[in-house]
């Protein structure tokens, strides 16, 4: 079978019609608008201590967009995907520790979240990650594979959502999605799309995963859904526990080697990052009929007044007063407003 790097492509450079832009967020609820400037409705949590700051950068072609994200924090996310689009995803760094796909611990050299037919996003991102996703219309890269007689690429879409690759062909991989090689105008698609077909290869492929959640992982995901879904219910370990039906001690072991910290410290997080939001935006104040750091603290469980502002300054880097002053003046607005009108980028992810 003739190898996916030998098929013949224009020779030249394509000249990028989406050209470099980028957002940043200090954020959960910068990232999320970040994809919603782009038609994807995802929920963020940070999960690890300390300031947020990230940054989207949007490149590539009207045909082969690519998204690149950088966070110094830790994130879950999860949401719905576009059965529009294929999405074929990997990590440019080796900060992978707290990486999951799915529930599934990232391995190195593995390209993840392509699988057709699954409806909804679940993912982690370690604190420095930069993670590259190349972004096809589904019925573009099925129309590729038939081009090229790679019928098993279809099949293998269908069938996994993660392929460990040879080290030296995800290197390749590695360097072409890299965005400082996009900034002068000039996008490989061709090369690219080659690279990215290849990858489906028998002989590229070392191992390969279906993108199932365990039944862990599965507990997991509940849990994080239930913490988002139910901002303000006080709760114990036990309460939660009985809540999921799963055991203290499957609960505390399974959200350690999850998340990095246990059940009640990724509720309290959660809670953390919803004071935060409140704080932020005027009308979700108005909304739960909360004004001061003291009464917005306390709609989402928080009794204590001491520990809460310690625990605020600890997770955000900021006092509670602090992000309620800037509430009027959100830093992501002009950014994201100069991505969501490219229609280029808009057009091409939707």
């Amino acid at each position: 079978m003739q190898s996916l790097c030998e098929l013949k492509y224009p020779p030249t450079l394509k000249q990028s019609d989406c050209p470099v832009r980028s957002m940043t967020f200090r954020t959960t609820w910068e990232f999320e608008s970040c994809f919603a400037a782009v038609g994807y409705d995802v929920k963020a949590v940070q999960i690890t201590p300390g300031e947020l700051r990230g940054s989207f950068e949007f490149y590539g072609s009207r045909t082969l967009p690519i998204l690149s994200i950088r966070t110094n924090q830790a994130l879950v996310v999860e949401g719905n995907r576009n059965s529009e689009n294929t999405i074929i995803g990997l990590e440019q760094t080796n900060n992978i520790e707290l990486h999951r796909v799915r529930g599934e611990h990232l391995t190195a050299s593995t390209i993840h979240g392509f699988r057709a037919g699954i409806k909804d996003a679940y993912f982690q991102m370690s604190p420095g990650a930069h993670t590259t996703m190349a972004i096809f219309k589904t019925q573009r890269l099925h129309a590729l594979a038939q081009i090229h007689g790679e019928e098993k690429l279809v099949d293998c879409l269908d069938r996994h959502n993660s392929l460990q690759l040879q080290p030296e062909h995800f290197q390749q991989l590695k360097t072409l999605l890299q965005p400082n090689n996009h900034t002068n105008g000039d996008f490989q698609e061709s090369l690219i799309e080659s690279a990215l077909l290849e990858c489906f290869h028998p002989k590229v492929v070392m191992s390969s995963s279906t993108g199932e959640p365990t039944h862990q992982a599965q507990l997991m995901r509940e849990m994080l859904l239930w913490g988002l879904e139910n901002p303000n219910n006080a709760i114990k370990l036990d309460d939660l526990s009985a809540t999921i039906f799963a055991s203290r001690s499957s609960l505390v072991q399974n959200c350690r080697t999850t998340f990095g910290l246990g059940p009640m410290s990724l509720m309290k997080n959660i809670r953390l990052g919803q004071v935060q939001l409140a704080l932020s935006h005027p009308e979700i104040r108005k909304s739960i009929g909360c004004e001061s750091v003291r009464s917005i603290s306390a709609h989402y469980g928080f009794q204590s007044r001491n520990h809460f502002a310690r625990d605020y300054r600890l997770f955000f880097g900021e006092t509670p007063s602090q992000t309620l002053q800037r509430s009027e003046a959100p830093g992501i607005s002009a950014q994201s407003v100069s991505v969501a009108h490219s229609p280029q980028i808009a057009m091409a992810l939707r």
